[in-house]
């Protein structure tokens, strides 16, 4: 991705306490099946991603955890796109055919984001 800027990823201790429009989220990408060839291979950290069918607004349930540091953010939104680890996102891009909008947040401590990001989102954590 030709203007691809990984955001700052933040310790633990930064965020605790901040709004989650706060943190350090990615620029918006827009997710459609002929776009994926486009993300990036491999981020490492540990990431929260947020789905959206308007780029001006967040829906909530649209929520989705990519855990472990060393997986590959393109190969989780591929499997998840195509429902073979969470059956809500192909609902969720079914009901959007032209492609829905993403944007993730990366944190370098992957021993505290679970728990940090269960309580910030209160939400539960699809994988």
């Amino acid at each position: 991705m030709d203007n691809y800027q990984r955001p700052e990823s933040l310790s633990i201790q930064e965020i605790l306490g901040k709004p989650l429009e706060a943190l350090g989220w990615s620029s918006l990408f827009q997710f459609h099946p002929r776009e994926i060839d486009r993300m990036p291979d491999s981020l490492r950290g540990v990431y929260l991603i947020r789905y959206r069918d308007d780029p001006k607004k967040l829906k909530p349930f649209s929520m989705l955890y990519v855990g472990r540091a060393d997986r590959c953010l393109k190969s989780s939104l591929t499997n998840q796109y195509l429902g073979k680890d969470n059956e809500s996102l192909p609902i969720f891009v079914e009901a959007n055919p032209s492609g829905v909008y993403f944007q993730y947040l990366c944190c370098d401590d992957c021993r505290q984001v679970e728990a940090y990001l269960i309580v910030a989102l209160d939400y539960p954590l699809c994988n």
